[in-house]
């Protein structure tokens, strides 16, 4: 493992080196296929450089030796992603807070996750907003990620028929924090969970429910239309989506999908009639936070509904039971300790296992490891990026039909990973996105001076 890890990170060096932007590419398709535990071991049970980590920093190291290579080719994509400061700011806000509550509360070597986190989502920003700049090299970048979905959703296949991971006995899973459970296997009701090339099987539904989406995306944006393909592709996605027995991925994509077609076809509204799309929406969201309230507030309630649909087991009602009790518990804690909330106990806290609760929510995640300020500075780059890409202005420059197709899979994007977050505490899936607010950034920003994307081509506000 130690002469695979050191080969394909000089190989890697090297690449990015001789191609900043074919390394970012490679990149982007090998974090589905790197698990933590594809590492260096330094102690068992968790202690270990991951290979994964080792292709950060050199791709770290292969940016900043080509902007001081070309330091006046750069300088555009500095200037662009100044035209977003308010993105930037917030950015620098989450990624503080995280830094002052984990240096407060945890012990340094805490500071280096921290260092993973942020160096991995700048540079996925960064390099998105400097190469993808046009729709042909969206089109090329999903290229390099569509083929390795479907190889996860075919290793997905074949762990089933093993019910176990695929790499079981091939490498030295206990290498990482979770190979312990890894080992055993996840299973619901005595079936066995697919985890793929990740750690969980949540992972594995988030990566494969951003997949889905990205399928359409690669789809709208081709020339000549291929329907079958597409579905025949759902259809294995989605396929292998079943295996991990995520039950919020259901009902997340139902959600994603409603609230993005309101958006979508809301601002085809003309502006008088534009109130109405935001009663629609204030209804829609008002209806679902309180129906996450009484889920919350009132177990039997939700539990009630359950046992009479779905017919859920005792493993089930458990499951609902300590899910609910994460949003009393936890909040109560970080709110209740020195700073009153406004910071977390950092990265690497224990505070779950002191509290013997379950964490399935990524927004209490982040504010554990950063607090309320993390927390609002989380959802706040959200926002900012749903509301860079919902407006049909932004797209005027495009093709009409390339144009409206963009403009739902962004939205249809950033809404499926704000209802993700609700039912997930992984954190891996991020980097998608600052992958996408970048590309967002890129080609709405830069939309009519590239020659690439067709010339000034209207994109009415209302088409």
């Amino acid at each position: 493992m130690v002469v695979f890890c050191l080969l394909s990170t000089l190989l890697f060096q090297a690449l990015a080196l001789a191609n900043l932007r074919r390394g970012f590419y490679v990149y982007l398709a090998s974090l589905p296929l790197l698990p933590a535990y594809i590492a260096i071991p330094l102690i068992k049970g968790g202690a270990g450089i991951s290979l994964i980590r080792m292709l950060t920093y050199a791709l770290a190291l292969a940016t900043v030796v080509a902007v001081w290579r070309n330091r006046n080719g750069w300088l555009p994509v500095f200037q662009k992603l100044g035209k977003w400061p308010a993105f930037l700011f917030v950015f620098l806000v989450l990624y503080l807070a995280k830094f002052i509550s984990t240096a407060a509360n945890q012990n340094p070597v805490a500071l280096l996750y921290w260092l993973d986190e942020f160096t991995g989502v700048a540079l996925v920003f960064i390099l998105a907003a400097r190469y993808v700049t046009s729709t042909e090299e969206l089109r090329r970048l999903f290229t390099f990620l569509l083929p390795v979905l479907f190889l996860q959703a075919g290793i997905v296949f074949v762990e089933m028929m093993m019910s176990h991971p695929i790499l079981k006995g091939v490498v030295e899973i206990e290498v990482s924090t979770v190979g312990e459970k890894l080992t055993e296997g996840f299973e619901r009701a005595g079936v066995y969970r697919a985890v793929g090339m990740f750690e969980n099987p949540l992972s594995l539904a988030e990566y494969l429910l951003v997949g889905g989406v990205m399928l359409m995306g690669a789809y709208g944006l081709q020339e000549r239309k291929k329907p079958l393909l597409m579905l025949l592709g759902l259809l294995v996605v989605f396929s292998a989506l079943s295996f991990t027995a995520a039950r919020f991925s259901i009902l997340a994509l139902a959600l994603a999908g409603l609230i993005a077609t309101v958006f979508y076809f809301g601002y085809r509204l003309s502006a008088s009639s534009r109130p109405l799309l935001w009663a629609v929406a204030g209804s829609l969201l008002s209806f679902l936070g309180y129906t996450a309230y009484l889920a919350v507030t009132d177990v039997n309630w939700i539990l009630g509904i359950l046992n009479t649909y779905f017919g859920e087991d005792a493993s089930g009602t458990a499951s609902v039971l300590s899910r609910a009790s994460q949003y009393v518990i936890i909040p109560a804690e970080i709110l209740g300790n020195a700073s009153h909330g406004l910071l977390g106990e950092g990265l690497r806290s224990d505070l779950i296992e002191r509290l013997d609760a379950r964490l399935d929510n990524h927004y209490l995640r982040v504010l554990i490891e950063g607090g309320m300020t993390g927390l609002a500075a989380f959802v706040t780059l959200i926002v900012l990026a749903f509301i860079r890409t919902v407006s049909p202005a932004g797209y005027r420059y495009l093709p009409r039909g390339t144009g409206r197709r963009l403009r739902f899979f962004f939205i249809f994007f950033f809404v499926l990973f704000a209802v993700d977050k609700f039912f997930l505490s992984m954190s891996y899936n991020n980097q998608y996105f600052f992958l996408f607010a970048g590309i967002a950034l890129s080609l709405l920003a830069g939309a009519g001076r590239n020659r690439n994307m067709g010339g000034r081509i209207a994109y009415p506000a209302r088409a």
